[in-house]
């Protein structure tokens, strides 16, 4: 059977440097080492040299990582593909899962330990499809070693299982990476909190903020319908389509407003910024037949207001503090993805001291017990106006201990994400 020693795997990326930093990095590793700075010299090597993986970058001059994977394929198919992708790539990198079956993908800024890591995971899966094969040749020719072949193929499907165990560890960790972002730390008059509990799988569960001044900030909390890496990067995606557009949207508005005279409210521009993002994401969704939920909010804390649209996502909760109820913050916009035509409609509620906004995605709210019953909105709303007592660092961690003690589990099906924000005096 083959072993590590006997592997050969090839290094694409037209920077010198990084092949350079690739060569001393790995130069103690058991396998064999081959690194070529374009597409056309790796199709070259494959046709030359017995290769066993392919790890090779997205962006090449004359002939890009996607069309070399593709090509690699046909021409290979034996050879096991890996890509290296920025989050910049998420869109090509999406193609490659779906159109050139890549054993995995890893992200640049390349971490060394974890760079190695999936290394050494993809030539131990190499390995072990090549023995699995070598299994199946054996038990065609002869049933004298039934026995025995069992036994090997028992091993490895737990090495399987770990290695598959490994892998979505380390899809976790980039989940968190693309997907999460830091609460702002220079916002006065509003205390943020954000958890976020994954459930074992690849969800596509995204938030972000962007602040502006000490008093405004935008909160963006979003579900990729779905699991899987793709839910990831179509996620990644958004979040940065959602940073680009803003960034143009707030420099028109301002440069309308000095050349007409006219203020653009967060209502226009938040209309206005939804508009073009389903205009420049909705034939790739459509084509991926994926859709996806998204609250967006805009606080004033100098005026007092929140501006939201809500894209089809579950109800924000409204804690008012002078009456000492709640309200559902409800929109009627579709969600990004779903139609070609759509109508992005924002609407601007007041805010006063002591309110609470309370924005979540449905796993919290679709959480099961054992009688099959959901945790639900009304539910998480009741918890809300019982627990104003909570300091405002402590209360999402007493909701998943509620949460916890309703379903009877210690783990969710669905990842769990929540972000309060209180209005201080």
């Amino acid at each position: 059977m083959m072993t590590i020693d006997q592997l050969s795997i090839l290094f694409v990326d037209d920077e010198p440097d990084i092949l350079s930093a690739l060569r001393r990095f790995l130069k103690k590793e058991p396998y064999r080492t081959v690194f070529v700075h374009s597409a056309k010299e790796a199709l070259e090597t494959l046709k030359t040299e017995d290769i066993h993986i392919m790890i090779t970058d997205l962006r090449m001059p004359d002939m890009t990582g996607l069309e070399l994977i593709r090509q690699a394929k046909e021409l290979y198919p034996k050879t096991l593909r890996l890509i290296l992708s920025a989050t910049r790539d998420v869109e090509q990198t999406i193609a490659s899962i779906n159109t050139g079956e890549v054993f995995r993908f890893i992200s640049k800024p390349l971490e060394p330990v974890l760079f190695k890591k999936i290394i050494l995971d993809a030539a131990q899966y190499y390995l072990l499809k090549s023995q699995q094969k070598e299994l199946i040749v054996e038990l065609s020719n002869s049933n004298n070693y039934l026995e025995s072949t069992l036994k090997e193929l028992k091993e490895l499907s737990t090495e399987k299982e770990r290695l598959e165990k490994d892998a979505l560890a380390s899809h976790l960790l980039i989940e968190t990476q693309l997907l999460q972002s830091d609460v702002p730390q220079q916002i006065r008059g509003a205390e943020i909190t954000t958890l976020c509990l994954p459930s074992g799988q690849l969800d596509g569960d995204f938030y972000d903020f962007v602040t502006y001044d000490s008093s405004r900030f935008d909160l963006i909390l979003g579900d990729v319908m779905g699991k899987g890496v793709q839910s990831i990067l179509i996620g990644a995606g958004i979040k940065t389509l959602i940073l680009k557009t803003l960034v143009q949207y707030n420099s028109a508005g301002a440069s309308q407003a000095n050349s007409s005279n006219h203020t653009v409210t967060d209502k226009t521009l938040l209309e206005a910024t939804l508009d073009r993002i389903h205009d420049l994401i909705i034939q790739k969704l459509l084509d991926l037949n994926v859709f996806v939920t998204l609250c967006y909010a805009k606080f004033d804390l100098k005026n007092s207001t929140l501006t939201f649209c809500d894209c089809g996502h579950s109800k924000t909760i409204h804690y008012c503090a002078h009456s000492g109820s709640y309200s559902f913050l409800e929109g009627k916009s579709m969600p990004l993805g779903l139609i070609e035509q759509a109508n992005y409609q924002a609407t601007t509620v007041p805010l006063s001291p002591g309110d609470q906004l309370i924005f979540y995605c449905n796993g919290i709210t679709q959480a099961e017990n054992y009688a099959g019953n959901n945790y639900g909105p009304q539910r998480l709303a009741e918890f809300v106006c019982h627990n104003q007592h909570v300091p405002n660092s402590l209360f999402l961690e007493r909701l998943k201990q509620d949460v916890m003690k309703f379903t009877g589990c210690t783990t969710l099906k669905d990842i769990f994400s929540c972000i309060s924000v209180r209005i201080q005096n």
